[in-house]
């Protein structure tokens, strides 16, 4: 006692548990009950302060788990700009406007795999002709399908050709096919015909492209050597 006033000195022990208020606040009830009379006051203001800076601290340590707390978004789909990476599990949609347009690819275009190539017919109607070692046919990879889509070329015509036919065989689906393609004469010299045809024609894997043809003439002596070159994409079985 000092002057008349009673000090209390009250000593708590500290765990990490944090102590909940409402013992605080019992025990400040009970302090104060036991201290009443002269300095008992400032007895339960000293114990009242004090439990409620230790509920503080307490709430303080319960704040949440340590690896965060989970966060529902409720404006689902959550727009996502910038550079992403990972995987994803379900459906994505994708904004593809005309002003700001995706950019894709056709991994399996069939400009990925063209292919060209030149055949030739030739028919000694009482000449000698010669291809000058172009081949009249050409064998496909085991695995590759051949569609045809420009045919382009022409003949030369040796002394009097009557009739003359250029036609470019395949095998689609086993069936052989005829395409004949169309000649078109030379408006400067009769002896050289055109040929200049869009076509979509279809080959099987491994089977042969073949040039041939027919030719007629009187009774001169005639020729017949036709050359074209075949362009068009081959198809990855």
């Amino acid at each position: 006692m000092k002057d008349g006033t009673r000090v209390g000195v009250v000593q708590f022990r500290w765990s990490n548990t944090p102590i909940p208020f409402v013992h605080f606040k019992l025990f400040a009830r009970h302090f104060a009950a036991q201290t009443s009379g002269e300095g008992g006051e400032m007895v339960r203001f000293i114990a009242t302060s004090t439990a409620l800076v230790l509920a503080l601290a307490g709430s303080a340590n319960a704040a949440g788990p340590t690896d965060g707390i989970n966060v529902n978004v409720l404006n689902a789909p959550l727009p996502v700009t910038g550079t992403l990476s990972g995987s994803v599990t379900g459906s994505v949609s994708v904004n593809n406007s005309a002003a700001s347009p995706v950019p894709v690819r056709d991994v399996d275009s069939a400009a990925t795999q063209p292919i060209q190539f030149r055949l030739c017919f030739a028919a000694g109607l009482g000449l000698p002709v010669s291809c000058n070692s172009i081949p009249h046919e050409v064998q496909l990879a085991a695995d590759k399908r051949l569609v045809i889509e420009y045919v382009s070329g022409g003949c030369f015509l040796g002394g009097e050709v009557t009739n003359v036919k250029v036609i470019v065989q395949t095998f689609a689906s086993g069936v052989l096919g005829n395409h004949q393609m169309h000649l078109q004469a030379d408006v400067l010299d009769r002896h050289t015909p055109d040929i200049a045809q869009q076509t979509r024609i279809y080959a099987d894997a491994g089977s042969k492209i073949n040039l041939a043809g027919s030719a007629g003439a009187g009774a001169t002596p005639s020729s017949v050597d036709c050359t074209v070159t075949i362009s068009g994409y081959t198809v990855t079985q």
